[in-house]
């Protein structure tokens, strides 16, 4: 658990007080108050000492080199990720309030920073985890940072005002694409570059539209990657919206859709089956007596009773659910076959599932591009649709073609009915 000791070892104490937020006994008295103490035990009184000993370490902290990149403490990025999402409003006003100062100084380098970092810890679950610990959060396990504390703050994050804003839009669209601050203000990001005159020369520069596209299509949350894609559309920039096009187009056209029509049923049962299951029972029906007659230098009878004991044998550790032998030499024989063939298959379903939805999620983004892009729909996805392994994926990329064309209605009998002939 994050304690604010760790914060508290960072401030430097200098001799001369310039500059200071407080002087060396407030700090020294702030710290007892919060050193060693654990999130989960933090009262609000104690947090809002906190979030001011946040703005403290940042602002104070020793800088050896202008010149160099601002490194900010880890600890209280952490910090004042949390703290700016606090049950106690009294709590959030401080962090906030630390939060602008630090802005105001620091610029947008700190605001891409903290923006990464509560991207990252609201996708993954982190702060509303560490916040249902806090005393006085509202009881239930199912208890979340309500989107409008995320409006505010990405408010906050998009105040400073300087040129080179280009960087500071590239980190905040994807925190501005979390589902729950979309319910409350999906145009806040929107509203910000359009209020900004230089963002037309963002939107001309190569470099911002690659980093933007790269940052959004490599998101491992779909969720936020589609309502990031929906956002970059809005922007109404033609070559933006070219580069998307492009760059899933080039990542569809990778897809050997030979490959996906020659998959079988047998192999689509393997790929079904349990690893370290084997499917393929029948290559241990094998008579381990094969073979035993016509062996020299021993008698018919001798033959025909071994033959008998084998097959007796055989019998009995099938009954009792054993293998012989033979039988593990084989099954071991036809596991790794079977491996092998579901790794192969595991890796072209990953493979297709990821540019099919990445495909379907931009169709539905910019409806007319994807009119303008039919070879997309009748050279890759209905073809695949024919596909044993991903036609489930690929009929969702064909519904999504069928909405960008026609108006949806309630009577849409066409989708379950397509979905189960799939």
């Amino acid at each position: 658990m994050e304690t604010i000791v760790s914060l508290a070892h960072e401030i430097r104490i200098r001799d001369d007080n310039d500059n200071y937020a407080m002087d060396t006994g407030g700090r020294q008295m702030m710290m007892q108050i919060v050193a060693e103490k654990p999130l989960s035990l933090t009262k609000w009184q104690e947090a809002i000492a906190w979030a001011k000993l946040v703005e403290i370490v940042i602002l104070d902290r020793p800088i050896i080199d202008k010149s160099a990149a601002p490194n900010y403490s880890p600890s209280a990025l952490k910090s004042l990720s949390l703290l700016v999402f606090w049950p106690n409003w009294k709590v959030r006003r401080q962090a906030s309030s630390s939060l602008l100062n630090i802005l105001s100084n620091e610029k947008a380098l700190f605001a891409e920073a903290l923006a990464d970092l509560i991207f990252l810890d609201t996708t993954n679950g982190t702060i509303d985890q560490l916040l249902r610990r806090v005393p006085g959060c509202p009881s239930g396990d199912g208890w979340q940072v309500p989107g409008e504390w995320y409006v505010s703050t990405l408010k906050h994050l998009l105040t400073p005002k300087e040129p080179e804003l280009d960087k500071l839009a590239i980190h905040t669209l994807l925190l501005a694409s979390i589902q729950r601050l979309v319910e409350v203000d999906g145009s806040v990001w929107l509203r910000w570059v359009h209020e900004h005159r230089e963002s037309k020369t963002w939107q001309a520069s190569e470099v911002f539209r690659e980093n933007a596209i790269q940052r959004v299509l490599q998101c491992k949350n779909r969720g936020v990657r589609n309502t990031a894609l929906i956002t970059l559309v809005a922007l109404h920039d033609e070559r933006l919206r070219a580069d998307l096009w492009k760059h899933v187009e080039s990542s569809i056209r990778e897809l050997e859709v030979k490959d996906y029509g020659r998959i079988t049923e047998n192999e689509m049962a393997i790929y079904k089956c349990p690893e370290g299951q084997l499917y393929n029972t029948r290559v241990l029906d094998f008579d381990e007596a094969a073979g035993i007659k016509g062996q020299k230098g021993t008698s018919i009878e001798d033959q025909l009773a071994e033959i008998q004991l084998i097959r007796e044998l055989a019998e009995k550790r099938r009954k009792e659910g054993k293998l012989s032998t033979k039988q593990k030499q084989v099954m071991d024989k036809e596991l790794a076959a079977e491996n092998e063939t579901r790794d192969a298959l595991k890796s072209l379903f990953e493979t297709a599932e990821a540019k099919l939805d990445e495909a379907r999620a931009m169709v539905i983004a910019d409806s007319a591009g994807a009119f303008a892009r039919s070879e997309l729909l009748f050279d890759y996805c209905m073809p695949m649709t024919r596909s044993l392994l991903v036609s489930e994926q690929a009929a969702r990329l064909f519904l999504a073609y069928r909405d960008a064309c026609f108006e949806h209605s309630d009577d849409y009998l066409g989708t379950p009915c397509f979905i189960e002939k799939i």
